[in-house]
């Protein structure tokens, strides 16, 4: 018996010295498709960091079209005055960020309605991909801005921070996708 209350002991603190990242993934199989919500407030978390604090990685965007960087993103929002749209995936390990990729984000339609509307950023937490140590620390401030528990988590952001929707993987394909998220942009 005490071997056993040691061991529980042991791996609870194993999971606060790693952030309760390793609770996070097992309470939800590594993923957690948030429900489709509209909010007028600008954050949705307790972090003491704010949406002007954080220090934006230097990444290209990638081949489709994805800012990896925050503030290359935010430039483009502010002059194009289009909202962000702002994917917190694990795109190599989370069954649901890879199908909201492959059934909304990869589509044609889903590709012409962003074009249009919003401003697309990509926050990636891959577990088998090495990352540059700015795009790591840019991501994880995002995550702590946004109080980000589970992926894929979309939030839609204007320039200025103010959060105007949080959403996730929806089944039903591009069109029913859209036209949840255009609820929450307008």
């Amino acid at each position: 018996m005490t071997s056993l209350v040691q061991s529980t002991r042991q791996h609870f603190v194993f999971l606060v010295v790693t952030g309760g990242l390793m609770t996070l993934l097992l309470a939800s199989n590594g993923c957690d498709t948030p429900t489709p919500t509209k909010t007028g407030t600008s954050k949705s978390g307790t972090s003491n960091l704010s949406f002007g604090d954080i220090v934006s990685a230097v990444a290209p965007k990638t081949k489709d079209g994805w800012h990896q960087s925050f503030g290359d993103a935010q430039a483009e929002a502010k002059s194009s005055g289009r909202p962000l749209l702002i994917d917190f995936t694990g795109s190599d390990w989370c069954h649901w960020c890879i199908k909201l990729d492959e059934e909304v984000f990869e589509a044609s339609e889903f590709k012409e309605w962003a074009e249009k509307n919003v401003v697309l950023l990509k926050l990636d937490f891959p577990q088998s991909v090495q990352q540059e140590k700015d795009l790591v620390e840019q991501n994880r401030a995002m995550q702590q801005v946004f109080a980000i528990r589970g992926f894929p988590t979309v939030i839609f952001v204007d320039s200025s921070g103010k959060l105007l929707g949080r959403y996730g993987y929806d089944k039903g394909g591009p069109k029913n996708w859209i036209s949840k998220a255009e609820s929450m942009i307008r």
